[in-house]
């Protein structure tokens, strides 16, 4: 099989020449990019003309180095750089890159691996002098999927192609801001390209090719670092699987989540690790259909709905080990075997270590993991892989800051040069067979646990009175809070409904927080005395917005609502620091006899308010209302929900007009006492206000460390129309709490309703049940749960 053919073709003269050095060679096999990292500082000359909005001028020496791997480059870099003796020798393993870029640029990326080259630097126009490193060979996949053209000259076929190939260049921008800030800015050079094709020829030329270069060879390793810039699909996994390289053992790194050619793959493969990088975890965070809120909670464990998706990630892909990237530098690392996952091990701190500049973590934490899950130098054990590992990615992502921190100094691109790498070092000694260095520094907060048991405590934890790891003879065991809120730290939610509700909510508000451009809105629904106004607080801390409230019930005209616009435009020109979260409760509330929605609709839609025959303009802001009744539904519909009827003038506009459209929390809330309805969802009600009674009870009692399993039955026992103030006051008459401990003895007799039978109930079953009334569960929030490690094995 032929094609068009070229003695001038760059891209064929190099490669072809490429002696190999190894016998054994690893694939690296993805997207592959080009950094140049650009350090930048304000241009101030009087002679300079054209200047634009601004005049940057670059701050490098003479011989600085801007260029550097990016993508799959980066992590073959790292591993050449482990395969490679520290001094004269051929590496361990050659490294054979396939990718695209543009044809002439295969000994321009070659040489790039090679840190005692001859730099690129920006100050020359003429290339510097290509090296050609031992243990690299790179494969340009256009020369499989463009070796046929419609144009049978090989000079019009090289013509052809240079429309159709590029190397992606990613010019990353960084300048002083305040306080020595780096700010960034990025530019890619990436030609529009259709999306990638291959046929079965295409294919079959690919196969040719690579066959011809390993000549007889052994592939030990299959490396897939996907970037979704197309050089990984279904149909290059299917083709390098049906390559048969029996000894190879497979790793995978994808920014999708859940690409469908991962399914069943560890079942035509060896797939030993699968990385979901931030990018991945977020898509997940984002899909609706996960019902993902974190993948970490903060108390540094996997959230319930992180285990139920890792189990099924796990038998989707059939690898051995699991990882995922959530935010930071944080991770969780999970062993699958046998059909079921095993072991966890969590680093819960997204940034345990100062980090000056940001150098791409996950394309360094993810060779690092492939060179320890690979055993060289015997066998480590999962906590042991992610210590050394995660320590390593720091430790060459803190040094490759100084490219931009110490820009005026020489890079020294050769990491054996590099100090403070003794991570590093133990990785590469292993990988040599070489005595140790010594035991490196952990790096954050990693625990290991059994994944069995992280599911059976989010059971308990959900379950009845939530007490985790009581022993049915000796009692103990503890209520954990943050378990109740995982959504909105500090806000206790365990019902199903409300979190898909406060999910969607909370996506919006992210984002609105990372790019406040336009305004966004929602309205809070849900029966007094529910805490929605705590609820906004508690989101306006999380994402950073300076809180500003207003209450309709306390205005006595319409007027007073252009004054409270006012107060948001003064608030907005004192400091620009963070954005505004407008809090309007009562937002059902009448003022003049009619509704006030149609007050807000301008400013809602355009940013723009009216006061005094003067036009106003409101920086973008989140405005969140609050009220008992949804603006746009009828009576009748409010009064299945058990809300109170509103019939509001230009709700539907209103509502019409919320961004983030209307969040209902109002549908289990506690105004349903019927049990037989739905027993299950009254069981949830239930467990939720034992969380809500102990939460008050830490907040009103500070020194509060522990209860009585009969305090927690009387919470269980509140009716269920009992809302979050109710229960607050409840706590308040509490009484004789002492040495941090509450007992059934400090048990008001005043209950929320006035309902004896409720009290009856509780105390009748208690004694029925004999009930130890020793205060032996201890109360733990994430904060505690984090410092103390409970859950490390021993």
């Amino acid at each position: 099989m032929s094609g068009p053919q070229s003695a001038k073709d760059p891209s064929r003269d190099f490669t072809m020449n490429t002696s190999p050095s190894s016998e054994d060679v690893c694939l690296v096999v993805g997207d592959w990019f080009v950094d140049e990292h650009w350090v930048c500082g304000t241009h101030r000359s009087s002679s300079s003309s054209r200047t634009g909005r601004s005049h940057l001028r670059a701050l490098h020496s003479a011989k600085g180095i801007v260029r550097a791997f990016c993508g799959a480059g980066r992590s073959a870099l790292f591993l050449h750089h482990l395969f490679r003796p520290s001094s004269e020798g051929s590496p361990l393993m050659s490294i054979m890159g396939l990718g695209f870029w543009h044809r002439a640029d295969t000994e321009a990326l070659t040489s790039l691996f090679d840190p005692t080259a001859p730099a690129q630097t920006p100050y020359r126009l003429t290339s510097a002098d290509l090296a050609h490193p031992d243990g690299i060979e790179l494969l340009n996949m256009n020369d499989g999927l463009n070796f046929e053209s419609p144009n049978p000259s090989p000079e019009k076929h090289l013509a052809w192609r240079d429309k159709r190939e590029y190397t992606t260049r990613i010019i990353r921008i960084y300048t002083r801001g305040k306080q020595d800030q780096v700010i960034y800015d990025r530019l890619d050079w990436e030609l529009k390209t259709p999306e990638v094709k291959w046929s079965s020829r295409t294919l079959d030329h690919l196969e040719e090719l690579l066959r011809a270069r390993l000549n007889g060879r052994s592939v030990k390793a299959v490396i897939i670092k996907d970037m979704r810039k197309g050089a990984i699909t279904g149909e290059i996994i299917d083709w390098l699987a049906g390559l048969k390289f029996d000894n190879a053992t497979w790793f995978i790194s994808s920014k999708r989540w859940r690409p469908a050619w991962l399914e069943k793959l560890g079942e035509k493969v060896t797939l030993s690790l699968v990385m979901i990088p931030q990018v991945a975890a977020e898509e997940a965070l984002r899909s609706r259909a996960e019902k993902l809120t974190r993948w970490i909670t903060r108390a540094g464990r996997p959230s319930k709905e992180a285990i139920t998706l890792i189990d099924d990630f796990a038998k989707f892909t059939q690898a051995k080990n699991i990882i995922v990237v959530p935010e930071g530098f944080s991770v969780l690392a999970c062993e699958y075997e046998s059909g079921s996952v095993r072991d966890y091990v969590v680093q819960s701190e997204a940034t345990p270590e100062r980090i000056t500049v940001d150098m791409g973590y996950a394309s360094i934490l993810f060779p690092a993991l492939v060179a320890c899950v690979s055993k060289p130098g015997g066998a480590m054990n999962i906590e042991d892989r992610l210590k050394l590992a995660t320590r390593a990615a720091y430790e060459w992502v803190h040094y490759e800051a100084r490219r931009v921190t110490e820009f005026s100094k020489p890079w020294e691109p050769n990491p054996e040069a590099w100090p403070s790498t003794d991570a590093l070092k133990q990785i590469k000694a292993r990988i040599h067979d070489a005595a140790n260095t010594g035991e490196p520094k952990t790096f954050g907060n990693i625990h290991r646990n059994e994944w069995d048991v992280a599911r059976k405590e989010w059971t308990e934890a959900l379950s009845e009175v939530g007490i985790v790891g009581r022993d049915k003879e000796k009692g103990g065991g503890r209520l954990e809070l943050w378990r109740a809120m995982l959504e909105v730290d500090g806000y206790v939610c365990c019902d199903e409904s409300k979190r898909e509700q406060l999910r969607h909510l909370l996506r919006g508000v992210q984002l609105f927080s990372k790019n406040p451009r336009y305004h966004a809105s929602c309205m809070l629904v849900a029966s007094p005395g529910s805490g929605k106004t705590f609820l906004a607080k508690r989101l306006s801390e999380t994402a950073n917005l300076r809180f500003t409230p207003f209450n309709i019930t306390q205005m006595r005209s319409k007027g007073d609502i252009l004054e409270c616009l006012d107060t948001i435009v003064a608030t907005q020109a004192e400091s620009d620091e963070s954005p505004l979260m407008v809090f309007v409760d009562e937002i059902n509330a009448q003022l003049e006899n009619a509704t006030v929605y149609g007050a807000f609709l301008t400013p809602l839609e355009d940013g723009t308010y009216v006061h005094g025959g003067r036009t106003f303009n409101l920086r973008p802001c989140l405005w969140v209302f609050a009220g008992t009744g949804h603006p746009g539904k009828s009576q009748a519909d409010q009064r299945r929900n058990l809300i109170q009827p509103e019939t509001p003038e230009k709700g539907s506009d209103f509502v019409s007009r919320l961004t983030l459209g209307v969040i209902d929390l109002s549908a289990s809330d506690g105004n349903n006492d019927h049990k037989g309805d739905n027993i299950e969802e009254y069981k949830m009600h239930a467990t939720e206000k034992v969380y809500l009674g102990v939460g008050m009870l830490r907040h009103e009692f500070p020194d509060v460390q522990r209860v009585s399993e009969p305090v927690l039955r009387a919470f269980w026992e509140l009716p269920q129309h009992a809302t979050v103030r109710d229960i607050k006051h409840f706590v308040r008459r509490f009484t004789d709490i002492q040495y941090g401990e509450v007992t059934a003895r400090s048990v008001p007799d005043r209950w929320p309703g006035n309902d004896d039978k409720d009290r009856d109930r509780w105390r009748i079953l208690c004694a029925k049940e004999r009930l130890s009334d020793k205060a032996d569960v201890e109360i733990v929030t994430f904060v505690e749960s984090e410092r103390r490690g409970r859950f490390r094995l021993s």
